[in-house]
């Protein structure tokens, strides 16, 4: 089937139109990820300034690691939605736009220049660090907590030791699944036609 240069005109505003309806709810979710950061760490700092003597029957320095450790956890999920769900439909819509760019010469190459203008043709790297650093932060701060409780015995070891797996972890997951195979596919390839004109 043969489209006309308004069909596919119509069909690039669509492209956009999705383009701008997942970036706006990337956009949230990282706002709401910087919202619970900001949130676990007030919590943190309330606890930090109250006096030592334990208004709850739990031990201060152990509230404040579980805070860490839960607010870590809901910041893994944050990325998760972001990175993991909306992203990756966002990246679809982005691939077809591309793809249009290329299978008619007239259009602009805004996406295909947008693509190429990265080093790897992926933003997730960069975007996924946000989100590595905002666990890696809460978790040494429980960490940190955790050792203050303990001390240096066998039991703050044990901590120390579980943080740190916990974070290895959590950055190789998070390392690992950034990245996309279908676009670096595609830059490669965009790479190679437009080689001369990359700036």
């Amino acid at each position: 089937m043969d489209l006309t240069k308004a069909d596919i005109l119509q069909l690039v505003n669509h492209i956009g139109d999705q383009e701008k309806h997942f970036n706006g709810l990337e956009t949230q979710y990282r706002l709401l990820a910087s919202s619970w950061l900001l949130a676990s760490l007030g919590a943190m700092g309330y606890l930090m300034q109250n006096d030592k003597s334990t208004w709850l029957l739990i031990n201060v320095c152990l509230l404040i690691s579980a805070i860490g450790f839960v607010a870590s956890i809901g910041i893994i999920l944050w990325w998760i939605l972001d990175m993991k769900v909306y992203h990756k439909l966002l990246h679809c819509v982005f691939i077809q736009g591309i793809l249009l760019e290329q299978k008619h010469d007239w259009l602009p190459k805004i996406r295909t220049d947008m693509l190429l203008s990265q080093e790897t043709g992926d933003v997730t790297k960069h975007t996924g660090l946000y989100y590595m650093g905002s666990v890696i932060l809460l978790q040494l701060i429980s960490l940190l907590s955790l050792i203050n409780n303990y001390g240096w015995n066998i039991s703050g070891y044990i901590s120390i030791l579980f943080g740190i797996i916990f974070i290895f972890l959590v950055v190789h997951y998070m390392r690992k699944s950034n990245s996309s195979a279908r676009a670096k596919m595609l830059f490669e390839k965009l790479k190679k036609d437009y080689k001369d004109e990359i700036i």
